[in-house]
């Protein structure tokens, strides 16, 4: 079990765009993770559970390398 923790950067997957958005961990309150969605002002609110077990919706992103 991961421990989900704010600047974490996750995907989350669009059903409707059918494409992996990034979204960014904001605030974790209890059993409950809210998380803005990279370059809008729009925010999700989901299950720490839901975020670690279903892998075909939410996907902790990838690490990104900053040396050139």
């Amino acid at each position: 079990m991961m421990d989900i923790q704010p600047g974490q950067v996750w995907q989350v997957y669009s059903a409707r765009d059918r494409r992996w958005e990034r979204a960014v961990v904001t605030k974790v309150d209890g059993d409950q993770a809210t998380l803005r969605y990279e370059g809008l002002l729009e925010f999700l609110t989901v299950g720490v559970a839901e975020l670690q077990d279903n892998p075909e919706l939410y996907r902790q992103a990838p690490e990104v390398d900053p040396s050139p």
